[in-house]
């Protein structure tokens, strides 16, 4: 993922990013909870980066933890 410092200021970018950082366990695949959000930009395919896939976001809204019913042991 990568963000320009227009998006990186906003309010939204900086509470996507707060969650990450404030959940100390991290979201995992059997983590307790999962960190959801609307992404707005577009994928970007370099074949010859290391990175083939970048999203390149515009705008993140709708930062939202939520209980993970997909882990193993809630199936």
């Amino acid at each position: 993922m990568d963000a320009p410092d227009t998006v990186r200021e906003h309010e939204d970018y900086l509470a996507f990013m707060r969650t990450i950082v404030e959940e100390r366990r991290g979201f995992t695949r059997n983590s307790e909870s999962r960190l959801t959000a609307d992404f707005y930009g577009f994928l970007e395919y370099n074949p010859k980066k290391h990175q083939k896939w970048v999203l390149n976001v515009e705008r993140i809204s709708g930062s939202e933890v939520k209980r993970n019913v997909g882990k193993a042991a809630d199936r």
